[in-house]
């Protein structure tokens, strides 16, 4: 019996920056005259566009508007129309300057956060949960810990995930939370709290910090996981469960493994059926099509993941991973796997020059290799 998995793998734009033609200065300008005059605002947004505002990546473009409205003092008055502002992005501005003048101030900083955090848009809320980890830093765990706790069962799923994300030991673009790493252990009772919330918002924070757990401390999570899972768990636990996960099941860790029902493969052929290009270029997609045979006597639970290893910054090679599914296979099931992986840069990381390998892998076991060049040429 054989089945097939044709499926387009999508790239990775992230978010871009600033530029004369599209930004956000002029919003600016409207939440800030109101409490400045048209004539301060005018030297603020000529100040910023001085310093090289649009040659500045995407978040030195955001710590610069930051730094210079922090310099006009009065705290209060511009942080609060700054979040008053009807635009995303502004509002998170004004997150921001909040905790530059406050963060001193716990308190002041915990009230704030507790409104900001539950209003709406991206930017706003990730600045929110990106504050409320440096008020942490800011004053410590220990003092922060206690106070933050109850909003863990606040109605808000905003706020639930706000501080569920803020408390992960890594995260994403902040300083990692060091005492967390070295013990995850204050933030169990927490995230226990939040295995089974019917907020999908939520449980991604949750799984994001349990998957932030599984690289420094993989038995510990591999532990708390196994505990989580006896019985009859719910949907919504089960999500975390995978998630929680990917990290260890990407590396092949023998526990994590054994937690999610996958065996070490054995009997399980691979052959390539389409070559690979030899060259790439910015834009194009990258085709591959192979056979999965399993040859044994027995039913088979197979994960199989790509990995794209290219050249990156200080000869240290760059790695992309991508899940090609997951298969339940028979004994002597086929499977025909065909792929597309589109080449592009990928948030503010450019793809480099050089030889890119494809690693085709099956339950943490390499199975296969491919591997074609990018000349530095986009489309």
């Amino acid at each position: 019996m054989a089945k097939n998995t044709n499926v387009d793998i999508p790239s990775d734009q992230g978010v871009p920056k600033e530029t004369p033609q599209r930004n956000c200065l002029t919003k600016l300008s409207s939440a800030l005259v109101p409490a400045l005059g048209e004539a301060a605002v005018r030297k603020l947004v000529t100040d910023i566009k001085r310093e090289g505002y649009f040659d500045k990546g995407l978040l030195d473009q955001s710590r610069l508007i930051v730094s210079k409205i922090v310099t006009l003092g009065q705290g209060d008055k511009l942080s609060k129309a700054l979040i008053a502002s009807e635009s995303d992005k502004i509002r998170s501005i004004g997150i921001h300057v909040h905790f530059e003048h406050f963060k001193h101030d716990l308190g002041k900083e915990l009230k704030s956060l507790k409104f900001t955090g539950a209003l709406p848009g991206t930017w706003t809320q990730e600045t929110a949960q990106w504050v409320l980890k440096n008020v942490v830093h800011e004053h410590t765990l220990e003092v922060v810990l206690p106070l933050i706790s109850p909003w863990i069962t606040d109605k808000d799923p905003t706020i639930r995930r706000m501080v569920a994300e803020a408390l992960r030991p890594r995260g994403v673009w902040c300083k990692h939370i060091a005492v967390l790493k070295r013990d995850p252990s204050p933030i169990k009772g927490l995230l226990e709290q939040l295995l089974d919330d019917n907020s999908e918002y939520v449980r991604k924070a949750v799984a994001n910090s349990l998957n932030d757990i599984s690289k420094d401390n993989p038995d510990l999570l591999c532990t708390w996981i196994e505990k989580w899972s006896k019985g009859k768990i719910s949907p919504e636990r089960q999500w975390i469960v995978q998630r929680s996960l990917r990290t260890l099941i990407k590396l092949g860790h023998p526990h994590a493994q054994k937690l999610m029902g996958l065996g070490d493969a054995e009997g399980v052929k691979f052959v390539w059926l389409k070559g690979t290009p030899a060259e790439i270029a910015i834009g194009e997609s990258i085709p591959f099509e192979f056979k999965v045979e399993n040859t044994s006597k027995q039913q088979h639970k197979l994960r199989l993941q790509l990995l794209m290893i290219g050249p990156g910054k200080n000869n240290k090679p760059r790695l992309a991973k991508y899940i090609l599914g997951v298969l339940e296979m028979a004994p002597d099931e086929v499977a025909t796997i065909s792929k597309k992986i589109r080449f592009a840069h990928k948030n503010f990381v450019p793809k480099l020059a050089g030889t890119y390998k494809l690693q085709v892998s099956c339950n943490g076991k390499y199975i296969g290799e491919r591997a074609t060049k990018y000349l530095g040429k986009d489309l």
